[in-house]
C-alpha cells in the first residue's frame, strides 16, 4: 500500500484501523470464534505498530539530520520518499541547510 501522500496513507491506515477495532469489539459481543477473535487482535496490534513506525518516519529523518549538522557529516541526503509535497518542501530544505554548511566549512578550511 504506497502512496505518493502522507496525509492519504495515514487516512487509509486509520479507516482500516478503526474497522479492524469495529470488527473486534462486534467479534467479541456477538461470536464465540476464539481463534479468529485472536487473529483480529493480533492484525490490530500489527497495524498500531505499523502507523505508529510510519509516522515516526519523519521524526526520524529530522534526528538524521540533526546528527549530520551536529557530527559535520554533510554527506546525508534526504529524499521525500514518495510522501507528498510537504516532504518535498523539508527534504528541499535540509539539503539547502546542509549545503550551506558545507560552504560555510570549506570557506573556513580555505582561511587556514
Amino acid at each position: 500500500m504506497i502512496f505518493k501522500n502522507f496525509r492519504l496513507n495515514i487516512i487509509i491506515r486509520i479507516l482500516i484501523l478503526t474497522l479492524s477495532i469495529f470488527l473486534l469489539v462486534w467479534l467479541l459481543q456477538n461470536s464465540d470464534l476464539v481463534f479468529t477473535i485472536i487473529l483480529i487482535a493480533v492484525a490490530l496490534l500489527l497495524q498500531i505498530f505499523s502507523l505508529i513506525n510510519y509516522v515516526e518516519s519523519s521524526n526520524r529523518d529530522v534526528t538524521r539530520f540533526l546528527d549530520s549538522i551536529r557530527y559535520s557529516d554533510f554527506t546525508q541526503s534526504f529524499s521525500p520518499k514518495g510522501l507528498g509535497s510537504s516532504f518535498v518542501s523539508l527534504s528541499k530544505a535540509f539539503t539547502e541547510v546542509i549545503s550551506e554548511f558545507h560552504k560555510i566549512r570549506e570557506e573556513k578550511e580555505e582561511h587556514y
